[in-house]
C-alpha cells in the first residue's frame, strides 16, 4: 500500500515574481507543498538539482534559501533560469541591475531593424493597422491572412511582392547560412499572421536584433528573458505555441484582433522591469548555474554530473506530448536559428513546426520507455548520493496510465510507481495534491499532483554512492 501524506486543499499565496504562459501549475503548488517538501530533502543552504527546470518557477522560488542548478533540454528554459538565478555575489548583481537602461542600449539598433522591416512590407501592415483599428471589413483581412507567403515561397501581389527579401528561398538559404544576417526577420517570415500580427513579428525581430548586438553575454541573457515573456503572453493563439487561432470564426477573429493590436515593446518594457524587481529583492547564491541538456546528459558513473548535491527535483514532462511542440516558437526565438519546417502532403504543418530531428524529444513521453527512464532518473539521482523530490500527476501521468492498461486500479498504480523509488531509496513518502491542469484548450481536468519525497541512497552492487 502506498503511504499517502494527504495535504488539504488550499489557495496557495502567489509567488512574487511574473511568469510565462507554460502548460503548468505549480505556482499554484511551491507555498505548503513543494517548500515543506524541500524542508525534508535539503539541509538549510543545501544544493539542489532541478532537473526538468521548464519555466523556472520552482527554481526561483527556492533560490530563497538553497543552491540551484537549473536545467532543461529546451534552450528557451536556459534564458530564462540564468536571467533570474545566476548573477554572483550581491554587490555584482546590484551593479548590474543599476547599470541597465533598456532605451539607450536597445532602441537604435531595434529602429534600424523594424525599419528595413516595415519598408518591404509597408502595404501590408497599413491593412493591418486598418484591420486593428476596426476599419477594414473581415473579408479584407481574411484576404491579407490567406495571401501571407510561407516561408521559402516568392511572394506576390500588391502587399507582399516587395518582400522578398523576408520569404524568398534565396533569403532563407542565406539565412540558414549566416543566422545574424540584417535584418533579422525569423518571426515575421515564419509567424507573422499566424501566432502573432505583422507588426508584432517584426517588434520581436527588431529587439531580438538589438539584444544579439550587445557585447555583454549578461545583458543578452537579460533581455532575451524578457522578449521571451512578451511574445509569450501576447501571441494570439491559446496559451502555448500548439496551433494558431483559426479567425475564419467571427468570435475568434476578434480575440486575433484584440490580442494582435497588444505591443510587443510596452510588453518587454513591461517584462524588463518587472524581472530587475525580482532581482532586486531576491537572495541568491553566487553558486547558482543553468544548463541545458537533455537528463541523460548528466549522468556519470557515479550519479549526475553536477558536483556535490543534497537534492534533485524531477518534474518531467506527464503525458505523450512533447514540449517542444508546445513552445517551438519561443524556442527559436531563444536559438535565433531559422529551422526547415515540418511538411506534409498538403504542405507545412499548421503549427509551422521546425523538422522532427530539430525538437526534441522526452523519452517520458514515450510509453514504451516511460518507466525505464524513471528507473534511470531515480538511480542517477541515488548514485549521486541525493535525496529526491519528484513530481507527477494521477491520473494522467503516463506511467501510471500504461500501469491502468495492465489492470491495476488507481492504488495499485500508486503502489506500483512508489515502489519504483524504493528500490533505490530507504524512505519513500508520497503526498498528494487535488488540482486542475490544462486541458489544452479544452477546458480543465481534475487530477491529483503527486509529490514523491525519497530520503537515505541505498547502496548499489559497486558500494555507497561517490563521497562528498
Amino acid at each position: 500500500m502506498p503511504r499517502l501524506v494527504s495535504t488539504p486543499r488550499r489557495c496557495a499565496p502567489r509567488p512574487r515574481f511574473q511568469n510565462i504562459w507554460y502548460m503548468g501549475a505549480k505556482t499554484r503548488l511551491l507555498e505548503g507543498f513543494i517548500d515543506e517538501a524541500a524542508k525534508q530533502a535539503l539541509p538549510e543552504g543545501g544544493r539542489l538539482l532541478d532537473l526538468f527546470c521548464g519555466t523556472g518557477v520552482v527554481s526561483r522560488f527556492l533560490a530563497r534559501d538553497y543552491t540551484v542548478i537549473a536545467n532543461d533540454a529546451q534552450e528557451m528554459c536556459r534564458v530564462l533560469a540564468e536571467a533570474h538565478l545566476v548573477h554572483g555575489k550581491l554587490a555584482e548583481l546590484q551593479g548590474f541591475l543599476a547599470s541597465l537602461d533598456p532605451e539607450a542600449e536597445l532602441a537604435h539598433a531595434c529602429g534600424r531593424n523594424r525599419r528595413a522591416l516595415e519598408e518591404q512590407l509597408a502595404p501590408a501592415l497599413e491593412l493591418e493597422d486598418r484591420a486593428l483599428a476596426g476599419e477594414l471589413e473581415p473579408a479584407r483581412y481574411l484576404e491579407l491572412l490567406a495571401t501571407t507567403p510561407v516561408p521559402g515561397q516568392t511572394p506576390s501581389g500588391a502587399c507582399f511582392g516587395g518582400a522578398r527579401g523576408i520569404y524568398s528561398s534565396t533569403a532563407l538559404e542565406r539565412r540558414r547560412r549566416d543566422p545574424r544576417a540584417f535584418p533579422y526577420t525569423l518571426l515575421t517570415a515564419y509567424y507573422g499572421n499566424v501566432y502573432l500580427g505583422l507588426r508584432q513579428a517584426i517588434e520581436a525581430d527588431s529587439l531580438r536584433y538589438a539584444i544579439s548586438q550587445l557585447a555583454s553575454r549578461k545583458r543578452r541573457i537579460h533581455y532575451l528573458s524578457a522578449l521571451l515573456h512578451a511574445v509569450s503572453v501576447s501571441t494570439s493563439g491559446t496559451s502555448h505555441f500548439a496551433q494558431p487561432t483559426d479567425p475564419r470564426r467571427p468570435r475568434e477573429r476578434a480575440r486575433v484582433l484584440q490580442r494582435r493590436a497588444i505591443s510587443i515593446s510596452e510588453r518587454f518594457h513591461a517584462a524588463e522591469a518587472s524581472q530587475r524587481r525580482e532581482l532586486r529583492a531576491a537572495r541568491l547564491s553566487p553558486d547558482n548555474r543553468a544548463l541545458s541538456s537533455d537528463f541523460v546528459e548528466l549522468i556519470g558513473p557515479q550519479g549526475f554530473r553536477c558536483g556535490p548535491l543534497d537534492a534533485v527535483y524531477a518534474d518531467p514532462p506527464y503525458t505523450a506530448d512533447n514540449y517542444s511542440r508546445f513552445y517551438h516558437v519561443l524556442e527559436e526565438l531563444a536559438r535565433y536559428r531559422y529551422p526547415r519546417l515540418k511538411r506534409t502532403a498538403q504542405g507545412l504543418t499548421k503549427g509551422r513546426y521546425p523538422e522532427q530531428q530539430l525538437r526534441f524529444r522526452s523519452g517520458f513521453c514515450s510509453r514504451p520507455r516511460v518507466e525505464a527512464e524513471w528507473r534511470r532518473l531515480i538511480a542517477a539521482s541515488a548514485d549521486s548520493g541525493a535525496n529526491l523530490l519528484a513530481s507527477y500527476a494521477s491520473p494522467s501521468g503516463l506511467l501510471l496510465k500504461t500501469y491502468h492498461s495492465k489492470g491495476l486500479d488507481e492504488e495499485a498504480a500508486l503502489a506500483r510507481f512508489q515502489d519504483l523509488f524504493r528500490e533505490r531509496y530507504s524512505s519513500v513518502s508520497m503526498r498528494l495534491r487535488d488540482l486542475e491542469h490544462s486541458g489544452q484548450g479544452d477546458g480543465f481536468l481534475g487530477v491529483q499532483e503527486i509529490l514523491m519525497i525519497a530520503t537515505g541512497a541505498k547502496k548499489t552492487a559497486c558500494g555507497l554512492p561517490k563521497a562528498r
